[in-house]
């Protein structure tokens, strides 16, 4: 009799283990799924923060404190995607992929188009600007010199009245 109430005390165990497993389950779709929402959330933060931060740095006032606190307040995702390791990682990812995504296709477009203007030879030249600056201010010295020697209407041959 002993065997077959410890088999029932088992089957029961296994019964709670099943549904705990699919409530980790349930939970840890839940917490993913909410770190994409707060990721997002995220993104727009970041940048309103770093500003706030530059600010107080500068003003020395507490404005950093309050922008984070009004993104913990509007962000309904949050405490739900930090109950899992999982629901953190993806909000990690979000919050950051897909600005650098952005940032990478912006950079790569930016060098693709720079390519191209040096194969067909209407790259910027930067030692041609400052050759460009330097004959520039040339002329007008020259210029001005030869201004300077000329008369102007308010003078007679050179001198004064």
């Amino acid at each position: 009799m002993p065997i077959g109430n410890l088999k029932s005390s088992a089957t029961l165990d296994d019964k709670k283990d099943l549904v705990s497993k699919r409530e980790d389950d349930y939970l840890t779709l839940r917490s993913t799924v909410a770190g994409i929402g707060s990721g997002l959330f995220k993104i727009p933060e970041g940048f309103v923060s770093l500003g706030a931060t530059l600010y107080d740095l500068g003003a020395g006032t507490d404005t950093a404190a309050s922008v984070e606190k009004f993104f913990d307040d509007i962000n309904p995702f949050d405490d739900t995607a930090e109950k899992t390791v999982a629901g953190k990682i993806t909000e990690t990812l979000v919050s950051l992929g897909i600005p650098s995504t952005a940032g990478w296709k912006l950079a790569t477009n930016m060098a693709n188009k720079a390519v191209k203007a040096k194969r067909i030879g209407r790259y910027a030249d930067l030692k041609a600007f400052r050759e460009a600056d330097t004959a520039g201010k040339f002329k007008i010295a020259k210029q001005a010199k030869r201004e300077k020697d000329l008369p102007d209407a308010t003078t007679k041959a050179g001198r004064v009245t």
